[in-house]
């Protein structure tokens, strides 16, 4: 099944991408040097993350991850078990902006 088709599941990993997306907003940003690129800074997030900025990006893709493993072996919603392709439903998860 299309997972782009399937209006509750489409609602349900908005919702989840919403929630790691919040969870990983930056509240702190510490100066660290600087590099051929320019500044270096620490980052601390929402949800207490803390690691170098260029590795946030790294943070958040893993969460998304773990959605998609979540979700691969199907997705239950008012008693039924719906399954995906898994390729869709991987780039639905994976190049979401949200």
């Amino acid at each position: 099944m299309d997972p782009n088709n399937h209006k509750h599941l489409l609602k349900y990993i908005n919702k989840q991408l919403c929630l790691i997306i919040d969870d990983y907003t930056v509240i702190e940003s510490i100066a660290d040097g600087c590099d051929s690129e320019g500044e270096l800074y620490w980052f601390e997030c929402k949800n207490g993350w803390h690691d170098r900025s260029w590795l946030l990006n790294d943070a958040i893709k893993e969460q998304k991850m773990k959605l998609y493993n979540k979700l691969k072996t199907g997705y239950k919603y008012k008693g039924t078990t719906y399954y995906f392709d898994l390729e869709k439903l991987k780039n639905l998860i994976m190049r979401s902006k949200t």
